[in-house]
């Protein structure tokens, strides 16, 4: 399923792993004994660093998309932050009166 009309940048295999592990459901995923991440696979459960090169390239275009989806939830709440005035521009009284600290004369 690759859509040519979009452009991938390409991502390291540790950045893989971590987006796919980000993206798997956290019943299927969790940490081994020795704090190791796993997630379950047909395999069973295995080790991140231990899946295959068709085991991660099965599931990163998964990861990818959803990925993408939560970047893009998050964008309007940014966008909504840049738009709010900065506290200094605020002019509390209106009218032109200074507003002074306490610490200052």
């Amino acid at each position: 399923m690759n859509n040519s009309n979009t452009t991938e940048t390409p991502l390291s295999r540790d950045q893989a792993l971590k987006l796919i592990y980000r993206h798997t459901h956290r019943d299927y995923r969790g940490k081994l004994a020795d704090g190791t991440k796993s997630i379950l696979t047909i395999r069973g459960i295995v080790a991140l660093d231990d899946l295959t090169e068709a085991e991660v390239s099965d599931r990163l275009p998964l990861a990818r998309r959803k990925e993408a989806e939560r970047l893009q939830a998050k964008a309007p709440k940014v966008q909504e932050f840049q738009q709010l005035p900065h506290p200094s521009i605020i002019d509390p009284f209106e009218d032109g009166r200074a507003v002074r600290s306490k610490g200052g004369k």
